[in-house]
């Protein structure tokens, strides 16, 4: 053998090393969508934008939003406008979709042609529009408190057969029913120290707030087995009961229960034998599902509560659009990533050695931040589409406005992620995040202006979201292990 036959490879060229490129994530297209915002904000209120050119676009970006929540969004082709049908099923997501959005489009189609009517009459020494008002940003809010406990009792039901799962649910709703008086007198108390009501303002008040409450537990079986049908025929009966009948919307929330008791009819006799559940247990879930109820609705309250008829409250509906759709999408596809990463960490820990949950723990994590990501993209491309839109709806471009666009998508991250910490068990962390928010909300409408009180809270509720996505990882890594080793005991 030759010198020269022997390679040498001390003198042999470095084998290339592979370059990875960036690529942008659904996290980053909305992050630059919410940049530009502001800078729209800026250029219409300063005319530097064409009505007409501002109005085509913002139409676009909503309508695209919109089509995102009935089809399986790719982020990527999101961000660059296109939306792809993919994935199964697209009818019944478009279902859902329309039960979810049907609140917002159909309640905002009725009340301005009844305002002038309850504008006109008076309960007690106060104007009835400002009683609908107030149990309008009350009811959103106790919904999520006097709901929350009722899925505990339902958890061990299997969906998948009905009657069981109804007659389960009419065994749990009458104490459910009793419990929710406890927040509906809190609110009222709340409502009573900063408006200054009499007696009658207060019983209809009462009133409105508990026939939505009955309402909103009603909504549980239909949506739980999944039949939007119902959830959306209900809110049909609510919307044409304040058409017909406007002097009697205090009670139009019980025609919307009529569709589920159709529903459910199979199951009434669960009535006849009452769950009786353990106190502890409702006053946490109360107190949780109020907490976590606060981060979207709070701020709403107490707009009305402090500024009463000053406020904008059409301005104030409409800003929350953006997240009505995002929500839509979250729970209309989206969640169902959560939950079948849920599954997979189960699945992980039966097949997969100790030495590998972590990193699989941290791509299911992951997986999630991404259908999180694309929620929030599509917030950020209808808030956009929003502000493009707002001049045609006669809104001023002011420091509310922009704040109102903003804040809400802010409320949707703190929202989802103190709800993937729940999933996760991690009730004190997402209590604590959601608590700090209704303080922070709270004392800054009372002691700044709206534009610099939300201002305030975009920026703590971005810092909160940034702190629990943090602990979610964490959860994600301690929940495989705590798997792990429940099994290990086991064996």
């Amino acid at each position: 053998m030759t010198p020269t036959s022997v390679v040498d490879q001390s003198e042999a060229p470095p084998s290339p090393v592979p370059v990875k490129r960036w690529k942008p994530t659904s996290g980053a297209y909305a992050a630059l969508l919410l940049i530009m915002i502001p800078f729209v904000w800026m250029g219409i209120g300063r005319e530097g934008v064409s009505p007409a050119v501002a109005t085509a676009i913002g139409f676009a970006l909503c309508v695209l939003s919109g089509l995102a929540g009935v089809t399986q969004v790719s982020p990527a082709v999101t961000a660059m406008v296109l939306i792809t049908l993919q994935g199964s099923r697209p009818s019944a997501r478009f279902v859902q979709l329309i039960s979810l959005l049907s609140p917002t489009v159909l309640l905002m189609a009725v009340f301005p042609l009844i305002v002038g009517l309850l504008g006109s009459s008076e309960i007690g020494q106060t104007n009835t529009l400002m009683v609908v008002l107030a149990v309008s940003v009350t009811v959103p809010w106790i919904s999520s408190s006097v709901t929350s406990p009722m899925y505990g009792p339902l958890g061990a039901i299997s969906r998948e057969e009905t009657v069981p799962f109804f007659r389960r649910f009419c065994a749990v709703w009458p104490a459910m029913l009793a419990w929710s008086v406890l927040p509906i007198l809190l609110f009222s108390v709340v409502v009573t120290l900063f408006l200054g009501w009499g007696i009658e303002e207060n019983i209809f008040y009462a009133i409105g707030v508990a026939a939505n409450v009955v309402f909103a537990q009603s909504l549980i079986p239909a949506q739980e087995v999944r039949r939007f049908g119902y959830v959306f025929a209900a809110w049909v009966c609510y919307a044409l009961t304040l058409l017909i009948a406007p002097q009697l919307w205090f009670l139009a929330p019980i025609a919307g229960v009529l569709p589920q008791l159709f529903l459910i009819r199979r199951g009434l006799g669960g009535l006849r034998r009452p769950h009786r559940p353990e106190t502890l247990s409702i006053l946490r879930q109360l107190g949780y599902g109020f907490l976590q109820g606060s981060v979207l609705w709070a701020d709403k309250f107490f707009l009305v509560m402090l500024y009463r008829g000053d406020v904008n409250i059409v301005m104030v509906y409409v800003a929350l659009i953006p997240v009505v759709i995002a929500q839509a999408l979250y729970f209309g596809s989206q969640y169902d990533v959560l939950r079948k990463c849920m599954e997979g960490l189960r699945v992980m820990v039966d097949q997969s050695p100790c030495t590998q949950l972590q990193d699989g723990s941290i791509q299911l994590s992951r997986r999630v931040e991404r259908s999180l990501e694309t929620t929030v993209l599509i917030a950020a491309t209808s808030s956009l589409g929003l502000m493009l839109l707002a001049s045609s709806l006669g809104f001023d471009y002011t420091e509310e406005l922009l704040m109102l666009i903003c804040a809400p998508v802010a409320m949707l991250c703190l929202t989802m992620i103190t709800f993937q910490l729940s999933q996760l068990q991690r009730y004190l962390e997402s209590g604590l995040i959601c608590g700090v928010h209704l303080l922070l909300v709270g004392a800054a409408l009372m002691l700044a202006p709206p534009a610099l009180a939300y201002l305030l809270v975009i920026v703590v509720d971005v810092i909160a979201v940034w702190w629990g996505v943090r602990r979610s990882r964490a959860a994600f890594v301690d929940s495989a292990y705590q798997l792990f080793w429940k099994e290990a005991v086991k064996w």
